[in-house]
């Protein structure tokens, strides 16, 4: 959900973003003393927000934020958007892997992208140092299979493969 919060303590031109059980929460700043919050929540928590009435859902909001600006009002419309992710058909070919944002793309306030990014990087670089440590082209087939099948995030099978434009590491084969 998104929407502009008025509140009476400044925020001093900083960004708060924090993830708590259950949710994400960003106030990013604007103009005087309000605030475009970003609240990340399962879908029924978002309906329900979305057609609270103004006063609890104000009041909502201010406990969800932990009372860091004081007073909070909407001041705008409410928008509810559904996170998205997206994934490749594959995650490894032919001497090459995908890695972060180039495999799985996620909405940033979630920072599960990111992570996930992070994840692939300690896999494939695992792989990699187990290949090289066995005398082993770093680059093979078997290699990124096993790459490939660590990597794989479950949650996202269901939603549909990512056909933007991909980023690619390389592989050569290592010098003989």
């Amino acid at each position: 959900m998104v929407c502009r919060m008025a509140h009476d303590l400044p925020h001093h031109n900083v960004a708060l973003q924090w993830f708590a059980e259950g949710q994400t929460i960003a106030l990013l700043p604007v103009n005087g003393h309000a605030s475009s919050l970003v609240l990340t929540l399962p879908p029924a928590d978002i309906q329900r927000l979305m057609h609270t009435e103004q006063d609890a859902f104000n009041a909502e909001i201010m406990e969800r934020v932990g009372n860091r600006l004081g007073a909070m009002r909407l001041v705008s419309t409410r928008h509810a958007y559904p996170l998205k992710c997206v994934y490749a058909h594959r995650f490894a070919a032919r001497r090459l892997a995908l890695l972060g944002d180039a495999a799985v793309g996620m909405h940033p306030i979630t920072a599960h992208g990111f992570n996930l990014g992070l994840r692939g990087a300690e896999v494939l670089a695992a792989e990699v140092e187990t290949a090289f440590s066995h005398g082993q082209d770093i680059g093979s087939a078997a290699v990124l299979r096993r790459f490939e099948k660590n990597t794989a995030p479950p949650r996202c099978r269901s939603l549909p493969p990512r056909t933007e434009s991909r980023r690619f590491i390389r592989m050569t084969p290592r010098p003989s």
